[in-house]
């Protein structure tokens, strides 16, 4: 078929065949650069045909911008054969290509969070485009939506969109398991009749696996009895990322984001599309409310100080991406050569070296040499010398009683009292300056005891070995920063050692799992497979598919039947060059170990300068308090003995 008709007699001159599927065929338009020609295999009649005619009359400008939507039907003989429809630009890929991480870094390597951010918002803004204009997508799924490099979205497959047109309602009659509804699950498609809300939740879908690195929404672990494939979850309304998943015995699967670690009015608009509420009617997020949710959360990203394409939610204290790829994960590649960040350690380390020794521990001062410098004070020699006079005239007043008494034999009750009279006076004569000596003597004990304790703390308060043990962290890092350049070296051989491994494994990369033609691995098994880390072949191994819920040991069979049919095909090439992701990638963790390092090594030295510090001043204040105590001492020793 060379030539057919437009709607208006007009001859279409048909080119290339563009590609091919189960309904028809894509050729070039010979005579228009910008069209294509859809042709089915057998001419459409009654409905369909009715369907395309009224899809071309109310085809909006802002349809057409985001979809391949009919601009003409296409007539052979009279007969509705085919339709005419924008072309879109060559290098878009399948939105699926884009958020599955193996295949974005083959066909978008420059992709980050920002771009899948941006990615969505179109997304976003080509449902509420065919949503204004009255019709509904209905066959949601991860190939009707093509993706250019600039992020620019195109809906492909439109005429199977539901379309309303003067007051007429053609359904949609097809649809996929994963991205319908739970409100439609297991319904016939031809008999139902949908709506914008319906849309919203394979919307919802679509999103979730942008943002959340192709993980399904509702591919969790359940821990319940049974299997829960990703239709049951969603007929149950089992969201395993939701504030309800502890409940319906959902965890989400390993090495992703969570809820927590998006924007939060993202995160709510996730919880509403995918509520049992929302299954029992109530709204779900429209288009327009993403895209300006999406919008917004474009201006709230941060950038991680390790790896430039690591791109966050602001409010986030740590980049989420360093901790799954951390996992041996890559998410998103840093193009072109590494780049080196200034490095300060050399300088960072000059300043350790040029701080006084602290290894030596300084002597307190000694009692001999500061009391050799004192004496007693005036006052206190004065009262010694008082004390002493008292002290004498008792003694005398005694022996003059005891003489007097001796002499003139007095009578004995009066001896008596004179004796006792005169030993009371010579008692309180000196009382008070002997009290006054004995809290003399008290502050010398205090004193003694204060150095006594500051003896004893010294050795230990005042060591060096918090500031060694610091030292010995830096010298440490700074050892294994020094080494880095050999640890790169040791790794790149290790790669050339496992040459082979790795071509293999690249070869198998190139085998999407969601290409492949598996019995009963549909969509529904893919894209759990997928949200569990198996994209490709080379992902498939009993290890890993042990790990994905619902993959028992028949379909884990035929998995690795279909990897070990492919396997032979490869073909070993020793000239040939190591993968540069591979290289990049060791260069990443080399990049990533030197930052943390660099940060680490001027964490340590600004706190071994700061115990430094602290250990040299804690050494003065008890060579001060020593000294301070010391002539304390010497200074009451003197004027206690002076007293």
């Amino acid at each position: 078929m060379a030539t057919v008709q437009d709607a208006q007699g007009r001859p279409i001159q048909l080119g290339a065949l563009l590609g091919q599927g189960g309904e028809g065929v894509v050729r070039e338009v010979a005579t228009d650069s910008t069209l294509v020609a859809k042709l089915y295999h057998r001419p459409l009649e009654g409905a369909r045909a009715e369907k395309l005619i009224a899809m071309v009359s109310s085809g909006t400008p802002e349809v057409l911008k985001f979809a391949a939507w009919p601009i003409s039907t296409l007539h052979k003989d009279n007969r509705i054969v085919g339709l005419l429809m924008r072309k879109i630009p060559r290098g878009t890929r399948v939105i699926h290509e884009l958020y599955t991480p193996k295949t974005r870094i083959r066909e978008f390597p420059k992709a980050n969070w920002l771009f899948l951010l941006h990615v969505a918002a179109n997304v976003a803004r080509g449902f509420a485009a065919i949503h204004r204009a009255g019709h509904v997508v209905g066959d949601v799924n991860h190939g009707n939506i093509l993706v250019a490099g600039d992020g620019v979205t195109n809906f492909i497959d439109c005429d199977s969109f539901q379309v309303t047109s003067n007051g007429r309602v053609y359904v949609c009659e097809v649809g996929v398991p994963t991205y319908t509804p739970p409100e439609l699950q297991n319904r016939p498609f031809r008999s139902i009749q949908r709506n914008q809300n319906h849309d919203s939740f394979g919307l919802a879908v679509l999103l979730f696996h942008l943002l959340f690195m192709g993980r399904h929404p509702f591919a969790g672990r359940y821990s319940g009895r049974g299997e829960m494939p990703i239709e049951r979850a969603i007929s149950e309304c089992r969201f395993p990322f939701g504030q309800r998943a502890q409940q319906v015995q959902m965890s989400p699967p390993p090495n992703t984001l969570t809820l927590g670690q998006i924007p939060s009015p993202l995160a709510q608009a996730f919880e509403r599309a995918f509520s049992i509420d929302a299954a029992n009617g109530a709204s779900r997020p429209s288009a327009l409310d993403w895209l300006e949710r999406l919008v917004t959360a474009k201006t709230e990203l941060s950038r991680c100080k390790v790896h430039q394409t690591h791109l966050y939610y602001s409010k986030l204290s740590d980049c989420p991406w360093c901790g799954i790829e951390a996992k041996g994960i890559v998410l998103f590649v840093e193009l072109g050569p590494i780049v080196g960040y200034d490095s300060n350690v050399d300088d960072l380390w000059r300043r350790i070296a040029m701080l006084p020794s602290l290894s030596n521990l300084p002597s307190l001062p000694e009692f001999a040499i500061v009391g050799a410098a004192v004496t007693p004070s005036p006052l206190y020699r004065a009262r010694g010398k008082d004390r002493r006079i008292r002290m004498a005239a008792g003694i005398i007043t005694i022996a003059a009683v005891v003489m007097y008494l001796s002499t003139f034999k007095m009578d004995g009750l009066v001896s008596a009292t004179a004796l006792v009279a005169s030993v009371l006076f010579a008692y309180l004569l000196p009382r008070k300056l002997q009290n006054e000596r004995k809290k003399l003597a008290l502050i010398v004990g205090e004193y003694q005891a204060k150095y006594s304790q500051i003896q004893a703390r010294y050795p230990a308060e005042c060591t060096d070995q918090p500031f060694s043990n610091k030292l010995v962290e830096v010298q440490k890092a700074r050892a294994e920063y020094t080494n880095l350049p050999m640890q790169r070296q040791r790794k790149l051989q290790e790669l050339e050692r496992n040459k082979y491994q790795l071509q293999l494994v690249q070869f198998l990369d190139q085998f999407n799992l969601s290409d492949a033609k598996i019995a009963g691995i549909g969509v529904g098994r893919k894209q759990m497979l997928s949200s569990y880390g198996v994209d490709t072949a080379a992902d498939i191994s009993p290890l890993s598919l042990s790990q994905v819920p619902g993959i028992g040991p028949k379909f884990a069979g035929r998995l690795l039947s279909w990897r070990n049919g492919i396997e032979p095909r490869f073909r070993f090439d020793p000239q040939k060059a190591l993968n540069k992701l591979e290289i990049d990638k060791i260069d990443r963790e080399i990049r990533s170990r030197r930052i943390t390092l660099e940060a680490e090594i001027k964490k340590n030295v600004n706190e071994a300068i700061s115990i430094h510090g602290s250990i040299t001043a804690r050494r003065k204040i008890y060579f001060e308090q020593s000294l301070s105590t010391l002539k304390g001492l010497a200074q009451a020793g003197a004027n206690y003995r002076a007293s």
